[in-house]
């Protein structure tokens, strides 16, 4: 059944891309996916199945950094996800809300997709939207769906013994982790590290926001996040502060990659250095780098707006010039 095969498919390509780093052969099981659910009967289609092997594609574009592709993957994903949003309606029966929140988890997770794509290609500012959408519809799922132990269904319903096999498996879901809100407030935090200015009190207040949420966690994530208040700690000129945390983000990641061969180890101790250094910079020395970024962008914008100017002023006098020596 084609429907069965391109969702085999998909996770088979998942499984390659996450756990080997193989992104050739995920990109082509998912490619296989794509052309088993294009080829299904218009009766069998499931436009949601596609939308999520289109989704992986647009990931995979990105681990292997071919951006443009995983951009246009991604939007198409995007819009088969809201035409289906949209035909979900606001039924309240159990199967229709199961399906709309799928729905929704999908959409969060592809504007975050989106929202990285953007920040790749140092467009910040769209980056920033995406992430954003993508945070308040995560809120919004967590906030209707998120109730008492007992509750946790995302239709609200405890008694699933006449529940389809479709609607079961959601029932012991923990929501929150499911749509995975602390990754996308990680993001908005590296996205206000690079803003230009940089919006540090932005960053730091969301960044401790992810870190107070995996307090007693020792995985990848919360180094990741220690790593990167370690680098706001540094533009902040505290580097007391930033050895401490990427001292705590080394020992986590070796906690969880049992190695000191892994990249994200080697770019901890990179890093360290760093705080050290800064340690003899006068904290003048970041008004002044913020000083100079704005001059270049005056100077930028100027070029910009006097060049057309000039360009006509002197093919003005060189058509004057050749009409003089034509004369």
């Amino acid at each position: 059944m084609p429907v069965m095969r391109g969702k085999l498919l998909t996770q088979a390509g998942i499984y390659i891309s996450v756990a080997q780093s193989r992104f050739d052969k995920a990109l082509t099981l998912l490619n296989s996916a794509l052309a088993a659910h294009q080829s299904a009967a218009d009766a069998t289609k499931d436009t949601f199945e596609y939308a999520v092997t289109m989704h992986q594609v647009g990931k995979v574009r990105r681990y292997i950094g071919d951006y443009g592709a995983a951009e246009t993957a991604l939007r198409a994903a995007l819009e088969m996800l809201t035409k289906l949003l949209e035909a979900c309606g606001e039924s309240a029966t159990i199967g229709a809300r199961c399906r709309r929140w799928k729905v929704e988890v999908e959409v969060a997770a592809t504007l975050h997709e989106l929202g990285l794509v953007k920040m790749r290609l140092r467009d910040l500012e769209s980056s920033e939207l995406f992430l954003t959408k993508s945070l308040a519809l995560k809120r919004k799922i967590i906030a209707m769906y998120d109730g008492p132990p007992n509750q946790q269904h995302p239709a609200g319903i405890t008694d699933l013994t006449h529940a389809s096999d479709e609607e079961a498996p959601l029932a012991d879901n923990d929501i929150r982790n499911t749509v995975m809100e602390g990754a996308t407030l990680y993001q908005l935090g590296v996205v206000a590290t690079l803003a230009r200015p940089p919006r540090l009190d932005d960053a730091e207040r969301m960044l401790r926001e992810v870190l107070s949420r995996e307090e007693h966690d020792y995985s990848a994530a919360r180094s990741a996040t220690l790593q990167q208040l370690g680098r706001v700690a540094v533009r902040r000129g505290r580097p007391g502060e930033a050895e401490t945390l990427f001292e705590e983000a080394l020992d986590g990641y070796k906690r969880t990659y049992k190695s000191d061969l892994h990249v994200n180890v080697s770019g901890v101790c990179h890093q360290l250095p760093l705080s050290q250094v800064h340690d003899q910079v006068p904290p003048v020395v970041q008004s002044l780098r913020n000083v100079s970024w704005h001059f270049l962008q005056i100077r930028r914008y100027s070029v910009a707006f006097l060049y057309p100017i000039w360009h006509d002023s002197c093919n003005h006098a060189l058509s004057n010039r050749s009409t003089e020596n034509h004369t």
